[in-house]
């Protein structure tokens, strides 16, 4: 997946390579904490900031009771450390070991501050050190027995502080390994090993270079891989092989840069560094190799997925080839892999490729199954809310002796403080994935080393577990593996996931989350008013415990106080609710909490849907209301819409526990508006202190009949009503004149707003638009004609070297090898939405449920729960540049019968896919900061959308600007009846906002 922060920070974090894994740990440098790298505002927690960090000397930890500073209950608490005294003078002096609790909690994803919890301990120290000299302690600290994380900090009078260790305290692990463990990390090192065990990590992901048979290198290589394996297998942990590699190359060259117009570039990192396809049949064997050798149950090798986050043009792990190249190496691969399944009888499953659409652009673009068979798995990255691979029917009903395709996410580092551990593993278990990677490895420990005085040769490496790590350990002991089985409150508040062992159906632990919204992104959510009202409310679900089965845990697996009632607090944090393993327990708990008393949380969510008819034939509007409590609830409904009349207001309602209802309130008067914008507030008041009031500017959304002349001027649209929209930042105060659509805007409005237009006839659907946008839409390529090698390396290329002035100092002039498809990206492909240059995107929802190209939810959960399918037909509007022979292009997206796809250069064609629509016509024209978007789209080409047409259906209808400076904005922007998404509109990578804004046609 592509995803929103830069490359950079991504190839930063991805510390997974095999050197990596094979070296020593990364020395930190020297800080007042070696944890304020990851956490912000340690140091002033651990009190060594402002100038109190000593100079005088250092503390180094050079031992610990416990592996990795996690202890677990009952475990002695024993510290070795090494002072060393940075002065010229002897250093004779008192000192003290100050023992601290602290936590941790997230701003945003790569974004984690420390907080001090209380101060614990001092321990006295005599300090006596010859002048740059050292002197060893012992030190026994009592750490308490809650679980948690803790700091150890040296003072010494007149020399100022310096931080020593952390430590955890956890609960125990078990020690059995697992084939397919859900949760897990990746490993950063192989002296993170021991740490894995001690917070009950099973699961790892680590990249394997292909290693040429023929490569002198090559057994020495083969027998380091053995090492590793070996290790991993001693201490439980299976492993996910990222496969990649830099050999053999064409001209020889480990990575090739994108090239400018004159054929130069960097010949360095992040360039394409794929090897050549002669190198296949070897690769091959590679991969039957290490399958045979260290795949399960043999070895830990559980799985393995070819590159990582392998995007077309370029990506950070150096993959930068076209689609026919990768499917020739995973071809490669899968040959090897069964191979090994055959001769060596190892279960190691197969698959990619690092992002939903990247699997279904470069494995089933043409429309075919063929690639099925080799796909195990698809691995996600940064989609929350976004497991598409648990919708697609296909992958579901796959018959293979590994069952369906599983979905896994192998990289989504957004649970990187413990607060948000349970609620985004939670959260993203329920949307199908059996396999996460929700935790940065540097946001779980500090990995270091130390180099004694006595024996500088001997290194010893030293872990700084962070506060995350203890939330990992809680959720391994009290949720761990056991599968997701569905939510407590089928149609409600709050998020209460159940999980529940197989074998064992008392062994069951429910998280209980009253807002996912810092898991991830709110507009993401079902529900996500109520649960954004939640902050700064004292919301609790209070659960009867009279006989004392039922336990809460916090954050870090700690239990609550033992009570007759057990008062959850209804945050942002996910708390854990088990009991004590007697018979009929655990659903005695669900019949418990589904009872359970909840307050403090708003009574229902409101809904409004648009009108569909004019304003002077009485329109009705409806009110989709959920009753999000588990009691029935009666209220009163007010409404308002602007200055119109309403048939009722006040009225009484009376909804059961998580009941939705569609409440219809009919227009009996009033005056349509130029703007088409009709401000509501709809209040449903229990009177009973709960109410819920929802405020939205609605319009009528009905589709006049008319012959449009698509010539740019607009001159054909008055009388069709205006539906405007805007981004985020507009701020729009148009005169009654910009209502009109031959009217361009006032040269105030400059961006960020629109008002679109649609009509139809016996021939076509119309729409137009006029758009501010100060900015002249620089357009875009003419696809239709579009020459897919220009993408690519040439036969010559010159490899340059420039200092830091960007003058040319070395050059060199290479030659691609005869005979073989020059398959390199020399620049980033121009694709045919998404792409800023000035155009549109208009998007149809018109196919029942049942007949989605995906599935409405994974099991286990409500409609919408997650993103969920909502276009059916989707085009591009593009305006085209004048380099290209300008005019305009409409582009098929996407159509019920064709495959997903990107339309990147050289992606194989499927037997119905997108393309030129050369039926359809579209002007774009610019008029100062007005642009003006005219279109036809024959009926012939979208016949699901005519259909409802005929049949006197409403339709489901949505629109892209595509704005200046790669900026967009949607018509369903913050839209109640809308959340956002990922596959709304193309790309997939771009935030959508599901296409849910409802249409009648006039006759």
């Amino acid at each position: 997946m592509r995803i929103s922060f830069s490359a950079a920070l991504c190839a930063a974090q991805f510390a997974i390579s095999l050197g990596c894994l094979l070296g020593g740990p990364a020395p930190q440098a020297a800080f007042g904490s070696k944890l304020a790298v990851q956490l912000q505002h340690m140091d002033a927690v651990l009190g060594v900031d402002s100038g109190r960090q000593s100079s005088d000397f250092t503390v180094h930890e050079t031992g610990c009771s416990a592996a990795a500073n996690v202890f677990w209950p009952g475990d002695s608490t024993q510290f070795t450390f090494q002072i060393e005294n940075n002065t010229k003078q002897r250093l004779t002096a008192q000192g003290h070991m100050r023992l601290l609790s602290y936590a941790s909690r997230s701003k945003d994803w790569f974004s984690v501050e420390a907080y001090k919890v209380a101060d614990l301990q001092s321990l006295p120290v005599s300090i006596d050190v010859d002048a740059k000299g050292f002197q060893n302690i012992s030190l026994t600290p009592i750490i308490p027995a809650q679980f948690g994380a803790y700091a150890l900090v040296l003072d010494i009078d007149g020399h100022g502080s310096d931080f020593a260790a952390t430590c955890l305290r956890t609960p125990k692990s078990t020690s059995k390994s697992q084939q397919f463990p859900v949760v897990t990390m990746d490993l950063g090192n192989m002296s993170a090993l021991p740490f894995f065990q001690r917070i009950g990590l099973k699961g790892t992901r680590i990249e394997l270079h292909y290693v040429p048979s023929d490569s002198p290198d090559y057994v020495r290589q083969m027998d380091r891989y053995d090492a590793m394996m070996k290790a991993m297998s001693a201490n439980g942990v299976t492993v996910m092989l990222t496969l990649e590699g830099h050999a053999p190359s064409p001209a020889g060259l480990t990575f090739r840069g994108f090239l400018d117009d004159a054929g130069q570039g960097a010949m360095t990192y992040p360039g394409d560094s794929s090897w050549l396809p002669s190198a296949d049949a070897d690769f091959q064997k590679f991969v039957t190799e290490a399958c045979s050798r260290w795949g399960w149950p043999k070895g830990p090798v559980n799985a393995v997925e070819l590159w990582n986050e392998p995007w077309d043009g370029q990506s950070i792990s150096g993959w930068g080839a076209d689609i026919p190249r990768y499917r020739e190496i995973y071809t490669a691969m899968a040959h090897g892999v069964e191979e090994a399944r055959r001769s060596a009888g190892v279960d190691v499953l197969m698959g990619g490729t690092c992002s939903s659409m990247n699997t279904e652009d470069k494995l089933f673009a043409d429309g075919k199954d063929t690639f099925l068979p080799w796909l195990d798995f698809t691995s996600l990255h940064y989609q929350p809310m976004g497991t598409e691979p648990a919708l697609v029917p296909m992958y579901l009903n796959r018959k293979s002796k590994y069952g369906a395709v599983r979905a896994w996410d192998t990289e989504s580092w957004i649970a990187n403080s413990e607060d948000r551990v349970a609620a985004v593993i939670a959260g993203m278990r329920a949307t199908g994935l059996s396999r996460l990677n929700g935790v940065s490895h540097d946001f779980a420990r500090i990995l270091t080393e130390y180099r004694p005085r006595e024996t500088p040769d001997r290194p010893i490496p030293v872990q700084y577990p962070l506060p995350t790590s203890g939330a990992i350990a809680a959720f391994q002991a009290l949720a761990g593996d056991r599968p997701f089985r569905g939510l407590v409150f089928a149609n409600g508040l709050p998020w209460a996931f159940i999980f529940q062992d197989d074998a064992s159906p008392d062994d069951g632990v429910i998280i209980v989350v009253g807002d996912l919204g810092r898991a991830f992104d709110r507009d993401m959510l079902l529900y996500r008013e109520a649960q954004t009202r939640l902050a700064g409310k004292s919301a609790t679900l209070v659960i009867d415990n009279r006989k004392g089965q039922y336990i809460c845990y916090d954050d870090f697996g700690n239990p609550l106080p033992p009570s007759r009632t057990l008062n959850l607090p209804l945050s942002t944090r996910g708390l854990y609710l088990r009991t004590n393993g007697s018979r009929g327990s655990f659903a005695k708990l669900i019949t418990s909490v589904r009872s359970a008393s909840i307050s403090g949380m708003d009574p229902v969510e409101i809904v409004a849907h648009d009108l569909v008819t004019p304003i002077d034939q009485h329109p009705t509007l409806r009110l989709t209301i959920t009753n999000l409590l588990n009691r029935p609830v009666a209220g009163k409904l007010s409404v308002s819409l602007g200055d119109l009349s309403l048939a009722s207001t006040g009225e009484s309602i009376n909804l059961s526990a998580g009941e939705t209802r569609n409440v219809p309130v009919t227009v009996t008067a009033g005056t349509a508006t130029p703007s088409n914008t009709y401000p509501l507030t709809a209040t449903f008041d229990t009177g009973s202190g709960l109410s819920t009031t929802h405020t939205e500017e609605l319009h009528v959304n009905a589709i006049m009949r008319k012959t449009i002349k698509v010539d740019g001027s607009m001159d054909d649209w008055d009388g069709a009503l205006p539906q405007p929209f805007h981004d985020d930042a507009a701020a729009v105060n148009a005169t009654t004149q910009a209502w009109l659509p031959f009217v361009k805007f006032d040269a105030t409005v400059t961006k960020g707003f629109a008002i679109a237009y649609m009509a139809y006839d016996d021939r076509y659907f119309y729409f137009g638009a006029k758009i501010a946008d100060s900015s002249p839409a620089r357009g875009t390529i003419r696809f239709a004609k579009r020459d897919d090698d220009q993408y690519f390396y040439p036969e010559t290329f010159t490899g340059v070297e420039k200092d830091k002035s960007g003058r040319v100092i070395k050059s060199t002039v290479y030659h691609w090898p005869d005979g073989v498809r020059r398959f390199t990206y020399r620049k980033w492909p121009d694709l045919p939405s998404g792409s800023g240059a000035g155009g549109v995107q208009v998007g149809f929802n018109v196919l029942p449920d049942a007949q989605k190209r995906w599935l409405m939810n994974p099991p286990g959960v409500m409609p919408k729960y997650m993103m969920y399918p909502t276009t059916d037909y989707e085009y591009a509007l593009n305006p085209v540049a004048d380099q290209f022979g300008g005019g305009t292009e409409v582009w098929r997206l996407l159509t019920p019968l064709m495959p997903y796809k990107q339309f990147y250069p050289r992606q194989p064609m499927a037997p119905v896919d997108g393309g030129d629509v050369k039926d359809a016509q579209l002007v774009i024209k610019q008029d100062g900061a007005t642009r003006v978007v005219e279109a036809a789209i024959p009926w012939e080409e979208i016949p699901d959308v005519k259909a409802c047409l005929d049949s006197g259906r409403t339709i489901k209808f949505s629109a892209r600007v595509n704005a200046s400076g790669g900026k967009y904005f949607e018509m369903a922007n913050h839209r109640s009846v809308s959340k956002k998404s990922q596959y709304t509109f193309h790309d997939a990578w771009s935030t959508s906002w599901s296409n849910e804004l409802e249409f009648a046609f006039l006759k």
